[in-house]
């Protein structure tokens, strides 16, 4: 086995202060990381490419993330010669999916802390995506995402409601207001809305985010 000195830096070793084998790469894998017997055979077995992500234990105790390709090369009888493989330091990567995990989570938890919907919509007011923080919230129905969200208030609060819409969109300010929310059997119940706009760092519109809770027995 032969090393580059990329690949020494890789593992926060000084270049030639070791010398390259399976083993010593295996010892610096993180145990949960370490791949099945099985998934090297069939490397060496059938000649397929390989790709392993896995962590690794640097000496000074850090961990870092690298990615792998490798390629078994045959010669003419079909027999293994040799490996080759190439690695990238992909620690940045699985932060950032860390963070957006953890975000998610965050998310998620808000939401079910808010004890209503949440709801995502363009500038034009159509629904993207709702979510809710338990079924029995408020009857609106995912399947309703499609449609806009001001076919969903009462006849009667349309006309205030779309100023409001609108102001959001154009604007940076929160809006709160209570209105009346169609059901699924036509019904309607009093919901009381927060309108927040998402805008870009340079100031753009792009969405709207909503928190709407049921508030029929307040009324």
């Amino acid at each position: 086995m032969q090393w580059s000195h990329g690949f020494f830096s890789l593992l926060g070793i000084e270049p030639d202060s070791m010398k390259p084998s399976s083993d010593a790469l295996s010892k610096m894998v993180h145990p949960d990381d370490r791949p099945p017997a099985e998934a090297v055979g069939r490397t060496l077995h059938e000649g397929l490419p390989a790709e392993w992500e896995f962590r690794i234990i640097r000496p000074n105790g850090r961990i870092r993330w690298i990615s792998t390709r490798s390629e078994l090369l045959m010669d003419s009888d079909g027999h293994p010669v040799r490996s080759i493989g190439v690695s990238f330091d992909v620690t940045k990567r699985h932060e950032v999916l860390q963070s957006l995990d953890m975000a998610s989570g965050q998310n998620e938890a808000l939401i079910k802390a808010a004890h209503g919907i949440v709801w995502f919509a363009d500038r034009n007011g159509h629904i993207t995506r709702l979510l809710r923080s338990d079924d029995t919230a408020s009857d609106w129905s995912p399947s309703r995402q499609s449609d806009s969200w001001i076919d969903l208030v009462h006849p009667d609060e349309k006309s205030s409601f779309e100023g409001v819409w609108r102001q959001a969109a154009l604007s940076r300010t929160s809006y709160r207001l209570e209105h009346r929310i169609r059901q699924r059997d036509s019904s309607y119940r009093w919901a009381r809305t927060m309108i927040v706009p998402v805008s870009s760092r340079r100031g753009e519109p792009l969405e709207l985010i909503g928190l709407s809770n049921d508030i029929e027995n307040e009324k």
